[in-house]
């Protein structure tokens, strides 16, 4: 499994960044089913043979910012 960021969203397909290469991959039928759409920003788990054919298996949760401190 990896992990990579969601770069674009066209009919299905989500191409994900990961090791600095692009990766085609589609939704799998637990998202469809939960009602969960992916969005471009997501960070994600997925598996891929190749470049061309993989499978989203899991949204994560967003990395935590740091920097801003709440005020008054």
């Amino acid at each position: 499994m990896k992990t990579g960021i969601i770069q674009q969203s066209l009919s299905g397909f989500y191409d994900v960044i990961a090791d600095e290469k692009i990766y085609r991959t589609r939704a799998r039928g637990n998202f469809r089913q939960r009602k969960i759409k992916p969005v471009v920003g997501d960070h994600v788990e997925f598996s891929a043979e190749n470049q061309q054919e993989g499978y989203l298996l899991k949204i994560l949760p967003p990395p935590q910012s740091v920097g801003s401190a709440t005020c008054c």
